[in-house]
């Protein structure tokens, strides 16, 4: 039981944490897709 306790006390910080780090990657990579717009390369 105590096994459980640990886990979803890491998942308060854990997927907080991802869902965050997946929004910048998203942002980082759409810059990418707009210079390579502007630059006409897509």
């Amino acid at each position: 039981m105590q096994f459980l306790t640990e886990m979803f006390s890491y998942l308060n910080w854990v997927l907080p944490f991802l869902f965050v780090l997946g929004i910048v990657v998203f942002v980082h990579e759409m810059g990418h897709f707009l210079a390579a717009r502007w630059c006409g390369v897509a």
